[in-house]
């Protein structure tokens, strides 16, 4: 998708693949790829992807440039990849800058970023997502609720089955356990 649609800008990233993509644009090109791996979804209602949002919220580039690394470092992609299973809070562990090794994407090497950067992650998280946006993004601040609550799981929905074998979605007012057998789960009450 980000080789076929390469008017969007995303000024955020400066690499070889911008570079492609200049190129690509220049001659009026795209690329393709058929049946490509979609590596991952928006999984729950009201989720969206973190940089789409944080875009919107955020014009400068530096900063954009330092959280995208920060996020790419923790492997997350979507809002319900750092917030608590019932989707009201970000979890304390991704506010902290402390990766979750669960995700079963392949993920580009990125080195673990500075204390500075993970002040701007949790700057930036501060702005776009949390309701309180007017308290300071310490390390150790302790409210961490959305201005806007996710909804309920999709049934593919990745994180669930990434980082939880069975839960309970109050929304859904429903117990899953994963099945082995397909990438989905079993409403139990």
């Amino acid at each position: 998708m980000i080789l076929q649609d390469v008017t969007t800008r995303i000024s955020y990233v400066q690499n070889w693949f911008t570079e492609l993509r200049d190129f690509l644009r220049h001659i009026r090109g795209s690329i393709t790829i058929w049946q490509s791996y979609q590596p991952t979804t928006i999984q729950r209602a009201h989720d969206a992807f973190i940089m789409d949002k944080i875009l919107k919220e955020i014009s400068v580039i530096h900063t954009l440039e330092i959280f995208n690394r920060v996020r790419i470092w923790m492997r997350v992609a979507t809002l319900s990849d750092i917030t608590t299973a019932d989707g009201r809070h970000i979890e304390k562990c991704f506010w902290k800058g402390e990766r979750q090794n669960d995700s079963k994407l392949l993920w580009p090497h990125q080195a673990r970023r500075n204390k500075k950067a993970f002040q701007i992650w949790r700057r930036c998280l501060t702005s776009t997502f949390l309701l309180d946006s007017s308290t300071r993004a310490t390390k150790n601040r302790s409210r961490l609720e959305l201005n806007i609550p996710l909804g309920h799981w999709f049934h593919s929905a990745r994180k669930t089955f990434d980082r939880y074998e069975n839960f309970y979605s109050p929304t859904n007012r429903a117990i899953y356990i994963f099945t082995e057998n397909t990438p989905s789960f079993k409403n139990m009450i």
